[in-house]
């Protein structure tokens, strides 16, 4: 059973959610005053751009299997060079599969790091990357990095 408790947050199943439905009114309704007012109260309780720098790394293989080894991989390395460079307070999200799993015949999955810094954000997908590219054949997995991406898909 789903119950509005506040303009931005409804009861569902016990559990409380944000409410993303005035933002969505706001968006089909071309107001783009009270979108960007929504929106950026959002981001700001959730911590996320431009109150945060964000850094998405997404993997992509035809192989789904080879696709979810490669991102478990990716995660180690993230998790080891947080660690190695030590830069605390550092966030991991997921991995998780992509928003659009499957395009164009390759399977997807996202990683996300948050700081309140740009410089450890690029600094650790820099590290990142070069240390992934050593350990995954080269052709068959692709990662992408895109730093404070406008959507994740």
């Amino acid at each position: 059973m789903i119950v509005s408790t506040k303009d931005d947050m409804v009861r569902l199943e016990g559990r409380l959610l944000k409410n993303h439905w005035a933002t969505i009114r706001a968006a089909a309704n071309h107001d783009y005053a009270t979108f960007y007012e929504q929106e950026i109260r959002q981001r700001e309780s959730s911590a996320y751009p431009p109150f945060r720098r964000m850094g998405n790394l997404m993997v992509e293989c035809e192989d789904p299997l080879e696709a979810e080894k490669a991102v478990a991989l990716l995660h180690r390395i993230v998790r080891e060079q947080i660690d190695v460079l030590a830069f605390k307070g550092m966030e991991i999200l997921g991995p998780s599969p992509a928003t659009l799993r499957r395009l164009r015949r390759k399977y997807r999955w996202n990683l996300a790091v948050l700081s309140k810094s740009a410089k450890r954000v690029n600094t650790l997908t820099r590290a990142v990357r070069v240390l992934f590219e050593e350990q995954v054949p080269a052709g068959r997995v692709q990662l992408k990095v895109d730093l404070d991406p406008y959507g994740i898909y």
